[in-house]
Order: structure tokens, then sequence, then C-alpha cells
């Protein structure tokens, strides 16, 4: 079993629905491990069982591991305009490494190739949600607090180098003017 809920803790009753004869009846425990599930009142002899539940064959580690690597590239693209880590993470950030994960973990677990492949919807993601990061970089979608109210962005920290606006200026010994593209100075 998985964890479907994805809150952290171990599979557990909320992650398992069982039906007796169509009709829900309440989870006692579980154990994912023996894939064993207890119920609280036995049903009717010969009732017709149903149990819902998430399963895969990719390991919660693998998970982990595509969860990390989405959001150490999340932060990598905020780190420029926020001060890290945030205090509280903004629902829309958690919608975006969720989205990059499972795209990451659909590209590379799951690629068959062709256009209408598991893949091939986890390169969408990805495209989405680094379109997103894109839009909160250029200030077209701002992160907001649990409250509603924007997060601070950081101020004095940026990235600068040359060429850049003095470029046009500077001396042609220096490789400025006109040329979009020139190397003069031996290192």
């Amino acid at each position: 079993m998985v964890e479907s809920n994805r809150s952290g803790t171990p599979v557990g009753t909320p992650d398992v629905v069982v039906y007796a004869s169509s009709v829900e009846v309440v989870v006692a425990s579980i154990s994912g491990s023996l894939g064993q599930v207890v119920l609280v009142d036995a049903p009717t002899s010969g009732s017709p069982m149903t149990i819902d539940f998430d399963w895969s064959n990719i390991p919660d580690y693998v998970i982990e591991q595509y969860l990390a690597e989405a959001h150490d590239f999340i932060n990598s693209k905020l780190y420029e305009k926020y001060s890290l880590p945030l205090a509280s993470i903004p629902p829309v950030l958690k919608i975006i490494e969720k989205k990059l994960a499972a795209g990451y973990l659909l590209d590379k677990e799951y690629s068959a190739g062709g256009d209408e492949t598991e893949d091939s919807r986890g390169r969408r993601w990805i495209k989405w949600a680094e379109d997103k990061l894109k839009e909160i970089a250029k200030g077209e979608l701002e992160l907001l607090d649990s409250s509603g109210a924007p997060i601070s962005q950081r101020t004095g920290a940026s990235i600068s180098g040359w060429p850049d606006d003095t470029t046009e200026d500077a001396d042609d010994d220096d490789a400025g003017g006109d040329v979009n593209f020139r190397m003069s100075k031996k290192f």
C-alpha cells in the first residue's frame, strides 16, 4: 500500500476504504506491511467485500527522491526573490511541487515514449510547473502567506553580470559598442 494522502505518516485507516455488500464499513486498523485490514464490526457471512487503496510498485523512497528534487529545484528558482526558507509554504507552491515531482516520476519511471503515454503527461506537468515558477519570478503570480498577504521579497540581492545595460556605452577595447558578441581580451 501507498500512503495516499501524503501526510507524512505511515499508511493508516484514512488511506483505505472498505465496503461490505456495497456499504462502507469502519476500519479499526491496518498494517500496510502485512496487507492486513481489521474492521470494527465483522460483516455478515458471505457478504461481498471490496477495498479501495492506492498501490504502487514504486517504493516510497523513490517518490521521496522526486519530491526532494522538485523541492530543491523550486528553492533554486525562488532564491533570487525570496529569503529561504519561507516561514510558511503557500498552497500554490505545494501544488507546483507535487506536479513537478509527479512529472519527474512519470517521465523517468514510466517512460514508454509516444504522445499519449505517462511520460508525455509527466513532461507536460514539468513544463506547467516551470511556467508557474517563471510567472512567480516575473511577478505575474504572487506568493501569499496563510493570511492572504503577499510574502515579502528579498531586497538588495540580485545577480548581475556583464554585458548589461552599460555595454553599448563601453569602450570598443572593453568589448562595448553595438556588436552583439565580441571577445577581445586574452586571459
